[in-house]
Order: C-alpha cells, then sequence, then structure tokens
C-alpha cells in the first residue's frame, strides 16, 4: 500500500528498465483491470488505452511528473 492509497504503474523513474504495477492494497480487485492493462502498454511500448483521472506514476513521490 502506497502512502496515498493509490497505485504505482509504469516505468520506475530510477530505473526505466523496471515497469511497476503495485501499491493497490486493499483496491487491488477493483483495480486490477486497469493496473493490468496499464502495465501491459507499457511493456510492450505502445499508447496508453487506459488513464486514470489521478496520477499513477511513481515520479509522483519525488515531486516529478511522467505520463507511463
Amino acid at each position: 500500500m502506497t502512502s496515498d492509497h493509490k497505485p504505482i504503474v509504469g516505468h520506475h523513474s530510477e530505473n526505466p528498465s523496471v515497469v511497476c504495477a503495485l501499491g493497490a492494497g486493499g483496491n487491488g480487485i477493483q483495480l486490477s483491470p486497469a493496473i493490468g492493462r496499464m502495465a501491459a502498454d507499457t511493456i510492450l511500448g505502445r499508447p496508453a488505452t487506459f488513464s486514470p483521472a489521478v496520477d499513477w506514476s511513481h515520479d509522483r513521490f519525488s515531486g516529478a511528473s511522467s505520463n507511463d
């Protein structure tokens, strides 16, 4: 579970070869289809087919922004 209770999905900001799909906590069962779709798009290098209304990137904890 992340400190802001939102998942992390996309490339890790410090190691872009790592794709994160984690931190959903108790909401994981509801969010898993969206998390899986975003992770698959990231891994396959294709344009995002889903975009959450809030930032799910790892970068939100570093103050940087990302579209992953």
